[in-house]
């Protein structure tokens, strides 16, 4: 049964603001194209949208609720310690995004670049992750819950104590994605990624 993930909800029409009038809290506000370059650590960002938008600073600590990011650079940025409410990353970049020690809730990630990407320590509860590249990312000492995976590359991508039971990876790409036999335990895979699962597991497959 699929858990239902909450959308980012906008309570009235966004206002159109600057990226230089950013404070410590932000409401219904969209921002389109521009740079953020400066610290705009343990900010609020409250029903905003960002299109276009690069992140260059230092974003740790920050709250974002109701918030949509599209087609936004934040690649190689400090996104450490946030906490994701109500959120979706279309198409976005993300190669080598700091993410650490945050949490994600009814956040989806679709179509976006995040190879490279530090997962590690994260939390995860009702999420959605398609179409997404995450190929040689890390995803260690992470917690998954009701989360859905569809068509995504996780190949070389490490998961190191982290439990994957439930997991549907049958429609991604798990090639050379590191795993210990004991978080593998209950993922879901297709048959022909049962054989590379099997040789994790220590099993000696007959072809």
């Amino acid at each position: 049964m699929k858990h239902t993930i909450h959308e980012p909800s906008f309570s009235s029409a966004l206002i159109q603001g600057d990226l230089k009038d950013i404070q410590s809290k932000v409401y219904n506000t969209v921002y389109t194209s521009g740079l953020v370059s400066d610290d705009f650590s343990s900010t609020n960002f409250y029903e905003c949208m960002f299109k276009g938008v690069s992140f260059k600073g230092n974003m740790k600590g920050c709250l974002f609720q109701d918030v949509v990011f599209e087609r936004c650079d934040l690649s190689n940025c400090d996104f450490s310690e946030c906490v994701f409410r109500r959120v979706t990353f279309d198409t976005c970049r993300m190669m080598g995004t700091d993410a650490s020690s945050s949490s994600f809730t009814d956040t989806v990630l679709h179509n976006c670049q995040c190879a490279y990407v530090n997962f590690n320590g994260t939390k995860w509860k009702d999420a959605r992750l398609e179409r997404t590249l995450l190929c040689e990312g890390s995803v260690s000492m992470t917690s998954f819950n009701h989360v859905e995976v569809s068509r995504c590359d996780f190949s070389g991508c490490e998961f190191a104590h982290t439990p994957l039971k439930d997991i549907d990876f049958s429609t991604s790409e798990i090639d050379g994605f590191a795993v210990t036999s004991e978080d593998l335990k209950g993922a879901i895979v297709n048959s022909e990624q049962a054989i590379a699962c099997a040789k994790i597991l220590g099993l000696k497959v007959l072809t």
